[in-house]
């Protein structure tokens, strides 16, 4: 990383006023980004600049921002502004709020009313009974039917007993209509009842999604970002060039507000570095840090990435920051045609760009095959998974291969080493999992709310405590493959390595060794195959 040592020496001036506020220790534990903007003072007139947002480390001066908020402010003292301060209890955005939120409310207490819980409950009641009255009247009626037709075949009946007959066959006819035609009413009248309860739900989903989205709107109207040429751009139209919709936070980043800031007061900025302070969170399984403190992080690739071109018109500004991935070499290329690309990724590197690292396979691509004008995973591999990666050469391409994927026609077999011995050879696991959206990244199991996850296995070997397994995933959910072997209702032996669903090792001990699939062009069978080192 340029210029390391002075921005070293900048977060070690920043990291000691922070442990000076005693207020934010709790909020802080959890982590918070920090942006360093160095400036120079020679070619920048910063007289004009409140000295307390000034700071001063190796002879070098520097501004310094937050990302988001401390302590529910947006504006601290030493700390470079917002861009646009909407956290006012009585703004706009704050009485709007409250009423997005008290619709939130609404919607919960609708989706949980005992009411509609009853109303599927005697609907389903109802149901059952009806066609089980139904059916026993059919039985009659068919018995019936049986008896008559005995008779008409004895010969021995006169007129007057045959019309009776008729008459009681078009009478059960009837009565088997007019029974339905009941059962069907009274369904309907219920359904009705619950299909009134569950568009009032839907209602108030909706009002809070437009209200939600012309909130999103306005906000970012708000955030007109300045560049160095003088130029004014609001995020929604810098994200509206590119076709997209700007994330939740966007603006609020560190790298930014410094930016903005500078360009807004005509300074002279060199470089820009972000670091992660987190001295006190907890490094453990249960609440695993996707950051480490003291660490220089590249600006974000959802909100940041798409601003930083704008930002930076009409300034000379370095990016600094740490890449502990340096040492790993370009991925080997294992399959390659003029519409894909199948690599070697190798453990540690992303399948495409993150929030803390922009190097990822995709590009390394873009960096090996500059002549080819795009390049994009078409699917992912968890950072520390090994293994065998499809990448397209076209949009086509990509969207005909996850198509694939989609429809469950790519056969993928990975192999792990798990820390304990399994008490079965093979088997599968069906266990429906979500998010855990208080321990992000995590994964849990969810019986009710969880999307279907079901992986086949079969044991390779064992010895010393350790099973080598094959893996068969017939769906792709995010870390499917370790919670299905994590849990205590999946094969309860976590992968060796997995430090978020078991113990940290040198590596997490899962690779993708091999894949099958129809080709998205030609349709021919493609297998490819990528043996993993792991031994036992």
């Amino acid at each position: 990383m340029e210029n390391e040592q002075t921005f070293r020496a900048a977060a070690e001036a920043v990291t000691a006023f922070l442990r000076t506020q005693n207020d934010w220790v709790d909020e802080l534990r959890d982590g918070k980004m920090f942006g360093l903007l160095l400036i120079d003072p020679a070619a920048t007139d910063i007289a004009t600049i409140p000295q307390k947002l000034l700071w001063h480390a190796n002879q070098h001066t520097f501004l310094v921002a937050f990302s988001g908020d401390i302590a529910g402010q947006k504006c601290h003292e030493k700390f470079v502004p917002p861009i646009f301060d909407f956290s006012q209890p009585d703004g706009v955005f704050r009485r709007e709020e409250r009423e997005i939120v008290n619709l939130g409310k609404r919607i919960e207490a609708e989706a949980n009313a005992p009411e509609i819980n009853e109303l599927e409950k005697e609907i389903a009641r109802r149901k059952a009974e009806a066609e089980h009255n139904f059916d026993a009247l059919r039985q009659q009626f068919a018995e019936n039917k049986r008896r008559r037709q005995q008779l008409r075949n004895g010969g021995q009946l006169t007129d007057d007993e045959l019309d009776k007959l008729t008459r009681q066959s078009q009478f059960e006819k009837a009565e088997l209509r007019r029974q339905k035609k009941l059962m069907a009413n009274e369904l309907d009248a219920l359904g009705r009842q619950l299909t009134l309860r569950r568009a009032a739900l839907d209602a108030l989903k909706t009002q809070r999604a437009h209200r939600s989205a012309r909130l999103q709107r306005w906000l970012f109207g708000k955030f007109r970002l300045r560049n160095g040429l003088g130029q004014q751009q609001t995020i929604g139209d810098i994200f509206l060039r590119e076709g997209k919709t700007p994330p939740a936070g966007t603006g609020e980043c560190a790298a930014p507000k410094l930016l903005h800031f500078a360009n807004l007061n005509h300074l002279k900025a060199t470089a820009l570095a972000e670091f992660w302070y987190a001295p006190d969170a907890l490094q453990n399984s249960q609440n695993p840090q996707p950051r480490q403190h003291g660490r220089f992080y590249p600006p974000c690739h959802a909100k940041c990435a798409p601003l930083l071109p704008f930002l930076l018109s009409g300034n000379d500004v370095k990016l600094c920051y740490s890449d502990d991935y340096d040492h790993l070499p370009d991925p080997e290329i294992a399959y390659e045609d003029k519409w894909l690309i199948v690599v070697r990724k190798l453990a540690g590197m992303l399948s495409v760009p993150g929030h803390a690292s922009t190097d990822s396979v995709e590009t390394r691509l873009r960096r090996m095959r500059p002549d080819c004008p795009f390049i994009a995973a078409a699917h992912r591999l968890d950072q520390h998974t090994s293994g065998l990666l499809i990448v397209a050469k076209d949009p086509e391409t990509l969207r005909l291969t996850r198509l694939l994927f989609e429809h469950r026609q790519v056969h993928k077999r990975y192999v792990a080493l798990l820390s304990r011995p399994l008490d079965r050879c093979r088997g599968t696991i069906s266990l429906p999992l979500r998010p855990d959206h208080d321990r992000r990244p995590l994964q849990i199991v969810d019986l009710q709310h969880g999307k279907p996850a079901t992986t086949h296995f079969e044991v390779v070997g064992s010895a010393n405590q350790l099973t080598l397994v094959r893996l068969f995933p017939t769906t792709g959910r995010t870390h499917q493959l370790r919670v299905h072997c994590a849990h205590s209702q999946g094969l309860n032996a976590p992968i060796v390595g997995d430090a978020l669903y078991g113990q940290p090792a040198a590596r997490l001990m899962l690779h993708a060794e091999a894949l099958a699939l129809p080709h998205p062009i030609t349709h021919q069978k493609l297998e490819i195959e990528w043996p993993s080192e792991f031994g036992l």
